[in-house]
């Protein structure tokens, strides 16, 4: 892989760095969840609370955090994140059936 370089290389580090802003913002929003251990979890993919409700307590222990403090912290989470992430699995099922069916009406045709 070539490496990233000139004024490319800065707008990719920028938005890089925008987005682990936010996302250290979001998680610090957490019960039990200062800076240190957000950053944790961000070096570990977590990002958004529902990120951090599905990769559960064994995922948070994964990424350094003890697992009493990571108990707290997906008790500590808001249902609505669990909802909405079932929600948007949901939808890409009905959107990938709806699919699969035009799919089989134009092979018919």
């Amino acid at each position: 892989m070539r490496p990233v370089s000139g004024s490319r290389g800065r707008d990719m580090a920028a938005k890089k760095g925008a987005a682990d802003e936010k996302a250290m913002k979001s998680l610090t929003a957490l019960a039990g969840v200062g800076a240190a251990s957000a950053k944790k979890m961000i070096a570990a993919g977590m990002k958004t609370p529902a990120g951090v409700r599905s990769k559960g307590v064994n995922g948070l222990v994964k990424a350094g955090i003890s697992a009493a403090v990571a108990k707290k912290i997906i008790s500590g989470l808001p249902k609505a994140a669990a909802k909405k992430t079932a929600a948007k699995a949901k939808a890409t099922t009905t959107k990938a059936k709806s699919a699969a069916k035009k799919t089989a009406a134009k092979a018919k045709a």
